[in-house]
C-alpha cells in the first residue's frame, strides 16, 4: 500500500476527488421493464442494495488505482508487509539496543539475521532512522 508523503506542498494533482452518481436498480426491472439480464449486474443471492455497493466499490476502486498509476513513484512511501511486527523489531533495536541476531532469536527460531536487518531498513526508512553499523554492540 502506498501514501503520499507527509508534506505541506500539495498540488492539485496530489488530491484524490471521486464522486458516483447513479441510480441503483430494482432486478425485477430487468427483463420486465428494462430487458437485459439480471446475471450480469447482480451476483447469486444478492440483493438490490448489495449489488449497487459492490458497483460502487468497483468504480471507487478503479479511480483510485488510476489516481495512483498516474503519479511519480517517488512521491509515494511505500508501507512495507508486516509492518506492526517490523514496528516493534524496529523500537526494540532502536530503544533497547538489543542487536539484530538477539531480536532474531526473540521473534522466532526460524528467524535469521539477515531477515531482522531487512525488516530493520524498512522500518526505520520509513521513520527515517539511521540503522547502526553492523557489529556495533549496547553499552554494557
Amino acid at each position: 500500500m502506498s501514501w503520499p508523503l507527509p508534506r505541506g506542498d500539495e498540488t492539485d494533482s496530489d488530491v484524490f476527488r471521486f464522486s458516483i452518481e447513479a441510480t441503483p436498480l430494482a432486478k425485477l426491472q430487468l427483463g420486465s421493464t428494462i430487458g437485459g439480464d439480471s446475471a450480469s449486474l447482480w451476483e447469486l443471492g444478492e440483493d438490490d442494495e448489495a449489488a449497487f455497493r459492490r458497483h460502487s466499490r468497483a468504480l471507487l476502486e478503479a479511480a483510485y488505482g488510476h489516481h495512483f498509476a498516474e503519479r511519480p513513484p517517488t512521491s509515494l512511501v511505500v508501507l512495507p508487509a508486516e509492518l506492526e511486527r517490523k514496528l516493534e523489531i524496529a523500537a526494540l533495536y532502536v530503544l533497547c539496543e538489543l542487536i539484530p541476531a538477539d531480536l532474531a532469536k526473540a521473534e522466532s527460531p526460524h528467524m535469521t539475521e539477515p531477515t531482522i536487518r531487512n525488516w530493520l531498513n524498512e522500518a526505520l526508512d520509513l521513520l527515517d532512522l539511521p540503522v547502526r553499523r553492523s557489529g556495533h554492540r549496547a553499552k554494557a
